[in-house]
């Protein structure tokens, strides 16, 4: 998948870095595996998004909703390596999600592109921009969960999941450790 909102072809050729040239881009490959009763999925991509790409002059014009980015959950001004396997034997259900990501935030009251609610005319500079600058962030997710179907009806599953969130500015580390029972009649999850 590839996105391009403004895009001057001048300026891309000299790579001045002007903070016009919008696009994104996404590659990667899925899919499924079964040997015997044993079913196996996999997701790998490979995400980036330019400075400014989600955002406009005000909020009214930009690539959200009701404070949400529309796009990406990071908006933009970042990258985005992702791994997913999941295994399924019988009742079992093992998952492993990791992702590593670099995106860069707003800093000393100027606009870096990655806010899609921050309006570009605060920027800086016009020219020199790349992903991953103003204040660099840098870091990784890994979840890994394990449930046991209980019922045939409703769907019902026991679950342990492990969350784990490091953020290298500041050593920022976190654990979450979730165990419930749920009912995937309608599945709206989501991994970021």
């Amino acid at each position: 998948q590839f996105i391009l909102d403004e895009f001057y072809l001048s300026q891309l050729r000299a790579k001045t870095g002007w903070w016009a040239n919008k696009f994104g881009g996404q590659l990667g490959a899925k899919g499924r595996i079964t040997i015997g009763k044993q079913r196996f999925f996999y997701r790998t991509e490979y995400n980036f998004v330019r400075p400014f790409t989600f955002s406009h002059v005000s909020e009214a014009l930009n690539y959200g909703t009701q404070g949400t980015n529309l796009a990406h959950p990071y908006g933009g001004n970042f990258m985005e390596l992702l791994g997913e396997l999941k295994w399924n034997h019988t009742k079992w259900d093992v998952r492993l999600f990791t992702n590593y990501f670099l995106r860069g935030a707003d800093r000393d009251g100027y606009s870096f592109g990655g806010n899609v609610y921050q309006s570009y005319v605060s920027r800086e500079e016009d020219f020199g921009h790349y992903i991953g600058q103003g204040l660099q962030q840098n870091g990784c997710n890994l979840m890994l969960t394990v449930s046991y179907k209980m019922t045939h009806h409703g769907n019902i599953h026991a679950f342990v999941e492990n969350h784990f969130r490091y953020l290298e500015q500041g050593k920022y580390s976190r654990y979450m450790l979730v165990a419930g029972i749920r009912s995937l009649l309608w599945n709206d999850y989501r991994n970021y």
